[in-house]
């Protein structure tokens, strides 16, 4: 998975399908921003089906963000355009006025240079590396992670703490203020849902609403009716 390219997929103006298919074929993707999923494969990360899997990845050849080539007898190999992609972006957040300082960051790495290429965005191989001769990975630059002021940061640190998000990186962060800001924006709890996270010590984030069972799945079996009023016996109730 390349994180800094789900990282610049997050950020385009595309459409909700199409923004979805690329953002599991970066998810696949290594850091040459290449890979060869199915479109089965696919169409159970998105939740869309495979006609819908197939429309979006033929736009996205189509706009240039991601090229796809047949091979016969194997899955389609697909690539994702870093220069297309880093332009789409750039356009996308010059429209913008509400940056916050790591969006910043991310459309200065995208901004184009005099001759109107993108930055950092070095031409790219669509050939299959083989395994006596590999391209020299190249990663996509990212900016320094900055916490928004609307999180609480005591409940931010407190969950960062936690063994299973002490390691967590900028762009694994990053990609967690975005959900954050997602759920803000359609009116849910966001904080109730931070302040859970650092409580439980949850690696990831779940919504305020969202039953306890689906988070811990050893607990899944509930307590019988009336379980504190019951005793035990001899070894039984």
């Amino acid at each position: 998975m390349s994180l800094d390219y789900m990282t610049l997929a997050w950020r385009t103006e595309l459409q909700a399908g199409p923004r979805l298919i690329l953002l599991a074929i970066c998810d696949n993707a290594n850091d040459d921003g290449n890979c060869y999923p199915s479109i089965q494969s696919l169409s159970l990360k998105s939740g869309l089906s495979p006609r819908a899997v197939r429309g979006h990845v033929a736009s996205l050849d189509e706009a240039g963000i991601v090229e796809r080539h047949e091979r016969a007898g194997r899955s389609t190999y697909y690539q994702v355009n870093l220069r297309a992609l880093r332009a789409a972006v750039f356009k996308s957040l010059s429209a913008r006025t509400d940056l916050s300082e790591y969006d910043k960051g991310v459309l200065r790495s995208c901004a184009p240079d005099e001759s109107g290429t993108p930055a950092d965005s070095a031409a790219r191989t669509n050939k299959e590396p083989t395994r006596n001769q590999q391209e020299p990975k190249k990663r996509a630059s990212a900016a320094t992670f900055e916490l928004p002021d609307w999180i609480n940061r005591q409940h931010w640190d407190a969950w960062h703490s936690c063994a299973k998000r002490k390691n967590a990186s900028d762009a694994q962060k990053q990609m967690a203020v975005d959900k954050l800001a997602q759920w803000r924006q359609a009116g849910i709890d966001y904080a109730a849902a931070l302040e859970n996270a650092a409580i439980a010590g949850w690696q990831g984030l779940f919504k305020p609403d969202v039953p306890a069972s689906a988070m811990t799945p050893a607990r899944r079996t509930p307590a019988p009716e009336n379980f504190a009023s019951r005793t035990y016996t001899g070894g039984k109730l």
